[in-house]
């Protein structure tokens, strides 16, 4: 697969940023758009808003949706909350981490709860406030520390430096041998670009209605994305062989398209608040490479929750010892 790694970033925040700059226009637009096509199919039309001019404005949630992108870049900062449930016998969890990410830099940290589930994560008898996942996202790394998970795999490091983007044709295990596999997936899997490259694959959505996120009103939508630009970014491609034919890129997309619903929660200023991704896997098992039983494969959740918007968020590298894994 190919790999934008540090470069995706980079791209994204120029093209979002200048997307937001004729946010204005391309909301007229995308009004007018509506109003021609109608309030059904994939962009049923969201409730009325009020226009510059004071008329009535109808904005297709598409456009709503692909606008909250740089709505949320351009805040600079924010908190961040993951919530990882995994109901898939060889990685079961349920997990949640909290932490900052600064959009302007591409740069993010977060601190990740794993005591309520240590069975082969760490050796028996470790203290649950020693069961703490810390990672860091600096430029192109992804920096993790668990140390009595590091210290049982003969780690004597504090720190563990990977590159964030896995390389081409390995999987997101690549450079964390000896450890549990959760220690990886659950690094990458809360990183918030990662929410952000499946919502900028968006190609329809629907209004859901009025919701509440940590207390502040947001409006839910229902889209359509392609998962599959997660299963490259946490390096999990290799269940499917690390295809590139795109008879067998459609194929994932079509599977995982019938077995996922992605939603995402709006706020009144166009910010992102929340991504939700629920998957039921039994649909999706038996086109690994080679095939995999569905009664082993459930539920994946996935939740991103992004609030106290422009934070201070200093993030830097870690300075105690770190081993570079490549």
């Amino acid at each position: 697969m190919h790999r934008r790694g540090r470069r995706m970033r980079t791209t994204m925040r120029t093209r979002m940023g200048t997307t937001y700059r004729g946010g204005v226009c391309c909301l007229l637009v995308a009004s007018a758009l509506a109003s021609c096509g109608g309030g059904s199919g994939k962009n049923s039309a969201s409730p009325a808003v009020t226009g510059r001019a004071g008329t009535t404005e109808t904005i297709a949630p598409l456009a709503i949706v692909k606008q909250s992108i740089a709505a949320t870049l351009a805040s600079g900062s924010a908190r961040v909350a993951h919530h990882l449930q995994s109901d898939i016998t060889a990685f079961s969890a349920n997990e949640s981490s909290v932490g900052i990410t600064n959009f302007k830099t591409g740069r993010g940290e977060w601190s990740h709860n794993m005591s309520g589930t240590p069975k082969g994560l760490v050796p028996d008898g470790t203290p649950p406030n020693q069961i703490v996942l810390q990672v860091r996202e600096v430029d192109q790394y992804l920096y993790t520390s668990l140390p009595p998970a590091f210290a049982a795999a003969g780690i004597k490091d504090t720190w563990l430096r990977v590159p964030v983007n896995p390389p081409a044709g390995t999987t997101g295990l690549t450079g964390f041998e000896g450890l549990s596999p959760r220690i990886p997936l659950s690094a990458r899997f809360e990183r918030p670009e990662v929410a952000f490259r499946i919502l900028s694959t968006t190609s329809g959505a629907r209004l859901v209605g009025p919701a509440m996120v940590r207390g502040k009103p947001t409006t839910r939508y229902s889209i359509d994305t392609k998962l599959r630009t997660m299963l490259d970014d946490v390096g999990l491609m290799f269940f499917f062989g690390n295809p590139t034919a795109p008879a067998d890129l459609a194929k994932i997309d079509e599977v995982c398209a019938k077995a996922a619903k992605v939603d995402v929660f709006v706020d009144a200023l166009g910010r992102i608040r929340e991504v939700l991704i629920d998957a039921d896997l039994r649909g999706v098992a038996p086109i690994f490479k080679p095939p995999q039983d569905p009664k082993f494969w459930h539920r994946l959740l996935l939740q991103w929750d992004f609030y106290d918007y422009g934070v201070s968020a200093p993030i830097t590298a870690p300075t105690q010892s770190v081993r570079t894994s490549r």
